[in-house]
């Protein structure tokens, strides 16, 4: 239902959903809608186990929203690989200049990918 109201949002910029259980379902529908949102600038998903795969969807909505700017995303259960979906979107997106990842599973390889994208 969320999902649904937020593909007509025309006012709301910030959405905190933390400690929901949100799981990867549920970050699926979210990534579809931000595909096409161009209000949301702040979304606070911390805490609702989206792993590798939420982390997936996120970096796919990442590749085509250009309005959000805050993305938290802290105790996600998010591994090295998740690490690598977001690294790569981030690489294309422009708008996110805050990204929240502590307490996830990330490890010397993770931080590897991460760093490449602070290159740019």
């Amino acid at each position: 239902y969320l999902s649904e109201a937020l593909k007509t949002n025309t006012v709301l910029t910030t959405l905190d959903l933390r400690y929901n259980q949100i799981g990867y379902q549920g970050t699926q529908y979210l990534s579809d809608v931000l595909k096409m949102n161009t209000f949301l600038t702040t979304l606070n998903l911390g805490g609702n186990q989206i792993g590798c795969r939420g982390a997936q969807y996120l970096s796919e909505a990442l590749k085509m929203n250009t309005t959000l700017t805050v993305l938290d995303m802290y105790d996600n259960l998010i591994n090295d690989q998740g690490i690598q979906y977001l690294s790569e979107s981030l690489k294309m997106n422009m708008s996110v200049t805050q990204l929240d990842i502590w307490h996830n599973q990330i490890g010397e390889q993770g931080a590897q990918y991460l760093s490449e994208v602070l290159k740019i």
